[in-house]
């Protein structure tokens, strides 16, 4: 059977040594000498009379402990200095360093050692038990087999396995959150970080929106304008709970399928006007509706927004549950974030998953999660899951305050499964569909490392230091895809997947991807001589092609248009800048794996999505206006190279007639 030794993360303990080094590099030698164990500086008169050690214990020392003898050092007699005693502690300090650099030294060896037989053999007994149960999911349903297989992705996978990283971190550090990584309080956001390259900074000379913080615009946004009184049709809303565990359930897996009945029969019981029950039900049917219909990108100015009736009518009801701290209230205030992520609504959907953050430390201050039933365990942790993975995506965008929420990712388990009874499942709406939140969680912690390892504000090293930091969180990637479930492990052929969830799993592979190879774009625009390195031309090949597969189609963003809409929109932005720099650079353009005019279009096309989703955000807007004055500067640098591409027809039309520059104009939602 094997141990928890053998369930060790690769790329998790690793990644932990890589950070506890202040080399940054991991060399142990297996021959090496023993450093001899910690002997006292100065011996007392009985030891010294017997010749033997002391182990300079106070007030006595074991010897004259179990003599029954006093113990006396001389020091006392030989009245030391000052100086004598400054270089007595500072001795005491070396060899305590010593010591403990010895100890985990060896551990880093034992661990290292573990790893390889025994992670090809985790990799191996995953693809055999994923095979099998998927094989008696599809066969007999059963909700047991489910529950076993998910169990199976969670263990198997380097990231999606709580023991792996628990067992790294307490092993390695008796500093509890030494290796926890989480987006650090300063640390540059995507778009600030690419607008402060000289050689992207030029593109928005004219453009003072770019330099605006997007916490600034959100702030000084219009608030939601609500009306709760509004009549609400309840006789025909099957359509929207299919909806909603269909479509939308699988974002979050935060409603059991074999509780709701339960949730609806007590909120009918109150006429939908109190308790988080009835705030539940009326949230799934938002979201329902939400994931009936189109983006909101594609609805007509006057027309009404999907599921905002439903919306509305809980709203009254939030502040009841605002002062109470028990699980299904963090669940009721968890879906209503999500709708207002649906809304584009960030900073107000920050100030519910604060809310909701709180709670969840109160209840683990209270009430550990392991006490509690399974069933109110695995709410907790859906719940626990789900606000951190999204207070992540809202500070990679904005400096925003941490809740500290991430302080318990240790203690926190991952989901199961829950339990249903016969009678329950053959009245669930749907299935408890697991796959896409945990490959989600495991992808949200890994772009956590790399905004933590890469783009902290204090990180400053030569490019040399960056390149096995990089490759490693290449190689995690890589290890998170093929250990995705079948079901949503996608193709990178360039083509539309069925699966809309694969291909939100796609785009943030990309944009993962993007990010952790971006260095070597930043530096070949400064340098291009540094792509004579085959490791960075390497590098910024990948980074290159990431971004393109990010924006050549543009509709696949749809597919997450319920959570990610606001964070793909501001991804899109910032990836439109790198390729504008990426085609006037002479060495990085040739990397690209289409010609200028197919680059424009794709630009361009890019640029119109982000001016048509600038009306659903002051953040989206003002990135929009940006690209706007950009996309004229790219084109006009475009044509001033003088190549033969750049000269087609297609360059002049960017930014250069007035039926465009009113296409461009940007509305604000309402």
């Amino acid at each position: 059977m094997p141990t928890e030794a053998d369930e060790v993360s690769a790329p998790t303990v690793f990644l932990a040594l890589l950070l506890q080094r202040p080399s940054l590099q991991v060399q142990i030698q297996d021959d090496r000498i023993d450093y001899p164990r910690r002997r006292a500086i100065i011996a007392c008169e009985v030891c010294r009379a017997r010749k033997s050690k002391c182990d300079g214990a106070q007030p006595k020392c074991r010897l004259c402990n179990d003599l029954n003898a006093e113990c006396v050092y001389r020091e006392r007699g030989l009245k030391l200095d000052a100086r004598d005693k400054l270089i007595l502690e500072k001795l005491e300090q070396i060899e305590s360093i010593l010591q403990s650099s010895l100890e985990k030294e060896q551990l880093q060896t034992q661990i290292i050692k573990q790893l390889g037989p025994q992670q090809r053999q985790l990799q191996e007994n995953f693809q055999e038990q994923q095979t099998h149960h998927l094989s008696s999911i599809i066969t007999d349903g059963s909700d047991h087999c489910q529950r076993f297989s998910i169990s199976t992705l969670a263990q198997s996978s380097p990231e999606l396995s709580p023991k792996s990283a628990a067992f790294g971190r307490d092993k390695l550090s008796s500093t509890h959150r030494e290796h926890v990584f989480s987006i650090p309080e300063h640390h540059s956001t995507p778009w600030f970080h690419l607008v402060r390259h000289p050689k992207i900074a030029q593109f928005l000379s004219s453009s003072p929106a770019s330099l605006v913080s997007p916490l600034t615009l959100e702030t000084n946004r219009p608030p939601l304008q609500l009306n709760p009184n509004v009549l609400l049709d309840l006789s025909h809303i099957q359509p929207f709970v299919t909806s909603f565990f269909k479509n939308v359930n699988p974002f979050y897996a935060i409603v059991s399928p074999f509780s709701w009945q339960s949730y609806y029969r007590i909120a009918l019981s109150r006429g939908f006007r109190a308790g988080p029950e009835s705030i539940i039900v009326l949230l799934v049917l938002a979201l329902g509706e939400a994931g009936m219909e189109e983006s909101l990108t594609l609805c007509r100015p006057n027309s009404p927004i999907p599921g905002l009736k439903f919306f509305a009518s809980s709203w009254p009801l939030i502040t009841n549950i605002l002062i109470s701290n028990s699980i299904i209230d963090a669940q009721a205030l968890m879906l209503t974030s999500a709708y207002l992520f649906y809304l584009v609504r960030p900073l107000e959907a920050w100030t519910i998953l604060s809310a909701t953050c709180m709670k969840i430390r109160a209840i683990i201050a209270t009430t550990p999660p392991e006490t509690l039933p399974h069933d109110e365990k695995e709410q907790f942790e859906r719940i626990f899951w789900n606000a951190l993975v999204f207070e992540s995506d809202l500070l990679a965008e904005l400096d925003l305050p941490h809740s500290g929420i991430e302080l318990h990712e240790d203690d926190i388990g991952l989901p199961s499964g829950f339990i249903s009874t016969p009678e329950n499942a053959s009245l669930a709406p749907g299935t408890d569909d697991l796959w896409y939140f945990l490959a989600g969680i495991a992808i949200r912690r890994l772009l956590n490392r790399v905004h933590h390892m890469l783009y902290s504000k204090t990180t400053e090293m030569p490019i040399s230091s960056y390149h096995p930091i990089v490759e490693e969180l290449d190689f995690q990637l890589i290890q998170w895809y093929e250990n995705l479930p079948t079901v949503l492990r996608f193709s990178f052929e360039r083509r539309q997947l069925d699966n809309r969830f694969a291909t939100v799993l796609r785009l943030r592979y990309f944009a993962c991807q993007s990010i952790i190879w971006r260095v070597y774009v930043e530096v070949a625009l400064g340098n291009e001589d540094l792509l004579r390195d085959p490791r960075i031309r390497m590098g910024a090949s990948k980074c290159v092609e990431a971004c393109l597969r990010q924006i050549e189609d543009l509709d696949e963003h749809q597919a997450g248009h319920i959570p990610y809409l606001w964070q793909g929109s501001l991804s899109i932005a910032s990836h439109i800048l790198t390729l504008m720099a990426v085609t006037t650079s002479v060495g990085l353009s040739q990397l690209l794996s289409y010609s200028l005019e197919r680059m424009a279009e794709i630009i361009t096309s890019g640029v119109r999505t982000i001016i048509r989703n600038g009306k659903l955000a002051p953040s989206i807007k003002a990135a929009a206006e940006s690209l706007r004055d950009a996309e004229r500067q790219w084109a006009a640098q475009m044509r001033d190279l003088g190549e033969p591409t750049s000269n087609h027809p297609y360059f002049d039309i960017i930014g250069g007639s007035k039926e465009r520059n009113n296409e461009c104009e940007i509305a604000s939602h309402p």
